[in-house]
């Protein structure tokens, strides 16, 4: 990297946010294509993940242009009608910084976008904390001009897309990337990300677990988006994706395409976040500038050409005069353009106050899936060390309700006292046993649990019921656990 900077070469350095780790790559782009230079892991330890930024900073792997992304768990996408209103000065502040602040801690950005259903606007949001802290660790070593706060799915998708470009004939197109046990769909119309669908992707039903994915994202796109439908689906799984676009295109019933392999893994969404910078995508928002903290005039003033005005002032308070009015006149045009803007995209006045508070339960609920939601994918993952080996496990029952905001001025009421968990099993017992020895053994393996301890610690209710079997007595054992 030395080198590629000693030749005035283009870098960048992404950085994946991982749950227990930041994956940093480093790229170069050269007179022959994009060259990977570095990889490095650095693991978020009890320093948090400013202490895991700071390192890497001092070890000088954050070169060039950076770019910073929430995992596919921690990053929300939505796209929804954008009404008429007419606050035109604090359009993006009000639908976007406004709610970044909210209780919750989210930062978040809003696009307008034009979909077949109208003028829409697709919002964007993460966590804010993580992101305060990863500036905390950059402290003043990067320019704030030199980074960017995006999420890896858009990243991995910008790369999908300049890899196999969209097709004119086909505006509307789904991209699947796979990893290990879970895929990602990308919805998206005009090149532009509309929609996101995180799903479980067993090695067993691959195809399956694909045809659902893009049924689910169909379904978005007619009742929601006002799209007619998906016109190609482009398949980034590797060598088996000529075996699977057959096998999708009949499931369900959309052209399939092969097309280069991307994955899903850390390093890979590292990799795609720093080519994200080389390539840059228009209008692609960046999560950190409501995060940023105000400098006031000095922010939105140039040094350089504040240095040259002080000294001006001293010796003509005429020619200070000047460039302060050309400022002004520059910022009168600004807001007569903005105003065209707004107007351009059918933006008026009556529903502002209807559509912020609309807006606020709806990032309430997407803040909730951020910092409450269950995962039950990770209980399921366990349950072959928590049922005996001699209990056949008979139901899995999860519940986690969310009450959605009624049609009155009430908050909506997200809460997780309403989650809860059953399991069932069939275990044989001798004749003349009333309780068998695998509901001790049961109780143990879910109290054992980490999964289940850190979701659901308390056992609600315990039941053993005694039924004939066909070669012996048998119970049903019935265990309920809640927060």
């Amino acid at each position: 990297m030395a080198l590629a900077t000693a030749l005035g070469l283009k870098s960048a350095t992404g950085l994946y946010l991982g749950p227990t780790e930041i994956v940093a790559t480093q790229v170069v782009l050269t007179p022959l294509g994009t060259r990977d230079n570095q990889v490095v892991r650095q693991p978020i330890g009890e320093g948090g993940v400013r202490a895991a930024i700071e390192a890497l900073r001092d070890a000088k792997h954050l070169l060039g242009q950076i770019v910073v992304g929430f995992d596919l768990r921690r990053f929300f996408l939505n796209t929804r009608t954008l009404p008429p209103i007419e606050d035109r000065d604090e359009l993006i502040d009000a639908l976007a910084g406004g709610l970044a602040r909210m209780p919750g801690g989210l930062v978040s950005a809003t696009t307008p976008v034009r979909l077949p259903g109208g003028n829409m606007a697709t919002f964007v949001a993460g966590s804010r904390a993580l992101a305060r802290e990863v500036l905390d660790g950059l402290a003043s070593a990067v320019k704030q001009k030199r980074l960017m706060l995006t999420g890896a799915p858009l990243a991995l998708y910008a790369l999908a897309r300049s890899e196999r470009k969209p097709e004119r004939k086909r505006p509307t197109e789904v991209r699947i990337f796979l990893g290990e046990g879970q895929g990602l769909a990308v919805l998206a119309h005009l090149a532009q990300p509309v929609a996101l669908h995180l799903f479980d992707c067993p090695t067993d039903r691959i195809a399956r677990s694909i045809e659902l994915a893009v049924l689910n994202l169909a379904h978005r796109a007619r009742e929601t988006l006002g799209l007619p439908g998906i016109d190609v689906l482009w398949l980034h799984v590797g060598e088996e994706a000529h075996e699977l676009a057959s096998r999708c295109e009949a499931g369900c019933g959309v052209p399939t395409l092969p097309a280069s392999e991307i994955g899903i893994d850390d390093q890979s969404a590292s990799r795609a976040l720093a080519i994200s910078a080389l390539r840059p995508a228009k209008g692609t928002a960046n999560l950190f500038e409501s995060v940023f903290e105000s400098a006031g005039f000095l922010k939105n003033f140039p040094v350089a050409s504040a240095s040259t005005l002080v000294l001006l002032l001293v010796g003509s308070w005429f020619a200070f005069d000047q460039t302060l009015g050309q400022l002004r006149l520059e910022a009168r045009g600004l807001e007569k353009q903005a105003a065209a803007d707004y107007k351009a995209i059918g933006l008026t006045a009556e529903t502002l106050e209807k559509r912020h508070d609309a807006l606020k339960e709806e990032f309430k609920l997407a803040s909730y899936f951020f910092t409450d939601r269950a995962f039950w994918s990770d209980i399921l993952f366990e349950l072959p060390e928590i049922v005996p080996s001699t209990m056949t496990l008979e139901g899995f029952d999860g519940r986690d309700t969310v009450l959605f905001p009624r049609k009155t001025k009430s908050a909506a009421v997200v809460s997780s006292k309403l989650r809860q968990l059953s399991l069932a099993g069939m275990a044989p017992v001798e004749a003349g046993v009333k309780t068998p020895p695998e509901l001790e053994q049961f109780i143990a393996g879910i109290k054992a649990s980490t999964a289940i301890r850190s979701l659901l610690p308390t056992i609600t209710a315990s039941n053993v019921r005694l039924m004939p079997g066909k070669v012996q007595q048998e119970a049903r054992i019935l265990i309920t656990t809640a927060p």
